[in-house]
């Protein structure tokens, strides 16, 4: 799938990276959850990225008062690919709510993408601990440059920060492996 990069979108060589990191964890029907869907590019590529791996679960929480419109747009975007073996289900909540309410260790892969403030990414990776998998990945957007989160996934052992060449004043991509 290859859409045109949109302002405010996740980078396609971003996006490709995620989906490659999902492959590469080898887990039979992942569950992936993603923080932020904005106008579903990358939860487009990570549905599409389950259905090549033979299926699996992808929860977008997705919810800005402001603009209600755009859980709408991802919900309609993820329907329209009618991909056999994706379990997939946009929930109108805040992050922290939508993390809260996952069971333990029943997430492998979490793609951050809402709040880039610090105190909330810290809380979100904080909370995300219990719920991923040993092995699972957390990867945040927008690490570098203007937001300069890095620091935040730097706190966790098993930690990268990657800058990339980024299209605006922020990009790049924070990974943490859980153990």
């Amino acid at each position: 799938m290859v859409v045109e990069h949109v302002e405010g979108v996740t980078e396609p060589w971003v996006q490709d990276l995620l989906c490659a990191l999902l492959g590469a964890l080898h887990r039979e029907k992942p569950t992936v959850l993603e923080l932020g869907g904005f106008l579903g590019h990358t939860s487009a590529r990570l549905a599409c990225a389950l259905h090549g791996m033979g299926g699996g679960r992808l929860i977008v929480a997705e919810w800005d008062p402001a603009a209600p419109e755009r859980a709408d747009a991802v919900d309609a975007w993820l329907a329209s690919l009618k991909l056999d073996g994706v379990d997939w289900r946009v929930v109108r909540s805040d992050a922290l709510t939508v993390i809260a309410q996952q069971p333990d260790e029943s997430l492998d892969f979490v793609f951050l993408d809402d709040d880039h403030q610090h105190e909330h990414v810290a809380q979100e990776l904080a909370a995300l601990m219990s719920k991923v998998r040993a092995g699972g990945l957390i990867c945040g957007h927008d690490v570098h440059g203007l937001t300069d989160l890095q620091q935040e996934f730097a706190r966790y052992p098993n930690s990268l920060s990657l800058d990339f060449p980024r299209l605006g004043p922020a990009g790049g991509l924070g990974i943490i492996q859980c153990v």
